[in-house]
């Protein structure tokens, strides 16, 4: 037998499951709650969609258009486009690139005066520009 504890003999880390022990913070609650309200309100209204889809005899009922997807679709795809200049706003975040990642955040929100940098206060007067994050 050798002289290593059991876990390490078989080959388990030491502080590999630390992350588990370690009670979470109230960010990491705070998050929890959201992510559940947020799955049960969508959890909700996709049940009632169901219902009252398998409830009507006739879908649409009667009264009610015929729902327009070109808007509702035209929406998603523009929500699904903003998503990669909002992953690319956070990794040049992570990496300190302030000036990448306010361009980035400026392409996803479409603010264009801000992204060419020419942020002017009310009256046309430049805005002073804030100092330089330490490094």
């Amino acid at each position: 037998m050798s002289g290593l504890p059991a876990a390490e003999r078989a080959g388990i880390r030491r502080g590999a499951n630390r992350a588990l022990r370690e009670p979470w913070s109230n960010g990491m609650w705070g998050m929890a709650l959201f992510l559940a309200s947020e799955a049960a309100l969508f959890g909700v209204l996709i049940a009632s969609y169901f219902y009252l889809r398998f409830d009507a005899e006739r879908w649409p009922p009667a009264g009610v258009a015929e729902p327009r997807v070109l808007v509702p679709l035209l929406l998603l795809a523009l929500l699904l486009a903003t998503g990669v200049p909002m992953v690319l706003a956070a990794a040049s975040a992570r990496s300190g690139l302030r000036g990448a990642t306010v361009r980035w955040l400026a392409v996803a929100l479409g603010d264009r005066p801000l992204a060419r940098g020419r942020a002017r206060a009310p009256g046309g007067v430049p805005r002073a520009r804030p100092p330089p994050l330490p490094r």
